[in-house]
């Protein structure tokens, strides 16, 4: 009785790994890898969440391409400074002022990368009529506890 519960409980399992490799591998294309056509977009996210019309997304559009070269430029900052940081690790002793100084260059730039966002969502807050802010404030506050994605 118990080496018939075994081979049964065996061969569902076999048989559910089968089917699941069958759906992983020869599934939907686009499901899987995604195609280049629904690739994500914080503007047509926003759009949709927000329910913006074509010139408050055309607006958007434009707000977003601007700080997004600003917080590039303060990305790319912080990305040098903290290989520099690391440089040091081998220099012995250890430089601690230099150190120190590139932590706060680094926390500056973090600093400037905070404060762009926000005047970045103010001004959308403006283009946004009343019903549209109120989504936008739920939206803001879902990213601000999501954390940072980089």
């Amino acid at each position: 009785m118990q080496n018939k519960t075994l081979i049964i409980v065996i061969a569902v399992l076999l048989i559910s790994n089968l089917v699941l490799l069958g759906v992983y591998f020869f599934g939907k294309e686009d499901k899987r890898k995604g195609s280049g056509k629904n690739e994500w977009s914080p503007v047509e996210y926003m759009a949709k969440e927000i329910g913006f019309d074509s010139t408050q997304k055309n607006q958007f559009r434009d707000l977003w391409e601007t700080v997004n070269k600003k917080n590039r430029e303060m990305y790319d900052s912080i990305r040098s400074n903290r290989e520099a940081l690391y440089r040091n690790m081998k220099l012995e002793p250890q430089p601690d002022s230099l150190i120190e100084e590139i932590a706060t260059k680094m926390a500056g730039y973090e600093k400037q990368v905070s404060l762009n966002n926000y005047q970045h969502f103010r001004r959308v807050r403006a283009i946004c009529n009343d019903t549209q802010q109120v989504k936008l404030d739920t939206v803001i506050s879902r990213l601000a506890k999501r954390g940072k994605r980089r």
